[in-house]
């Protein structure tokens, strides 16, 4: 499910300095939120790749470090949070609904990235 933030913002006080924390499966089956935290926090780098064992499916992996001013709060786009928060019910909506069903995961990929290609173009590391 789309807890990535969560964790990350768990493990935060355990990471040494100078580590990084990379993270799989960012944009399928699809972290949001995860990619919203990051934003002001962290330096990123975004590793487009074919899915493992489907590669007509896109993913990304993420290889992050914290910023050197620390992780300080950042202040939070709510209209970009509202969306991307229906995105990740979404996201999860319809991953549970491919453990018990088969579900079109190439559609769903097509009609999911363009907003968050949209938020990474946009984004200033």
């Amino acid at each position: 499910w789309t807890v990535y933030h969560e964790d990350l913002r768990s493990a935060e006080s355990l990471l040494a300095p100078g580590a990084r924390v990379l993270a799989d499966n960012v944009l399928l089956p699809g972290a949001p939120l995860f990619l919203s935290y990051l934003e002001g926090r962290y330096h990123a780098a975004v590793h487009n790749l074919p899915e493992f064992m489907r590669p007509e499916l896109d993913d990304w992996m993420i290889l992050c470090e914290p910023k050197s001013d620390g992780l300080a709060e950042v202040t939070v786009n709510e209209e970009q949070q509202r969306a991307f928060t229906r995105l990740a019910a979404e996201i999860d909506a319809f991953s549970w609904r491919s453990m018990h069903t088969p579900v079109d995961w190439l559609s769903f990929q097509q009609r999911l990235s363009p907003p968050l290609w949209q938020w990474w173009n946009s984004w200033k590391w």
